[in-house]
């Protein structure tokens, strides 16, 4: 199978603003999202994380920053991609298959410039 990929980014870290003791506010918004995905045809694949290294701007330079790395999630969904097959067919088979030379003998029709 031939897959199609699609992938989005999600916060490596989620605040609880919740004080109702609700621990499963990323789990709850993971599935919320899967759930989206899959209303359009997507099949969720798998989440990982990617180290991307942060240069400073130019002032942040000057005054000593350095560069950070950042964690960043990447959740992936993915669906078959549909491939059109043309029916088989000897519509071809008996032709004669040109020669160099007679490729090479074609006079071409060149458009006026």
């Amino acid at each position: 199978m031939i897959y199609q990929y699609k992938m989005t980014q999600i916060p490596s870290n989620f605040v609880v603003q919740d004080s109702s003791g609700n621990t499963s506010v990323a789990a709850d918004r993971l599935e919320k999202l899967a759930n989206d995905y899959a209303k359009q045809g997507w099949e969720f694949y798998r989440i990982d994380t990617v180290n991307v290294s942060v240069k400073p701007g130019c002032l942040a330079g000057l005054l000593g920053r350095r560069v950070e790395t950042a964690p960043y999630c990447i959740v992936t969904f993915r669906k078959e991609r549909r491939i059109a097959t043309l029916p088989k067919t000897d519509v071809g088979a008996n032709l004669p298959v040109p020669s160099v030379g007679d490729m090479l003998d074609e006079e071409i029709d060149w458009p006026d410039l």
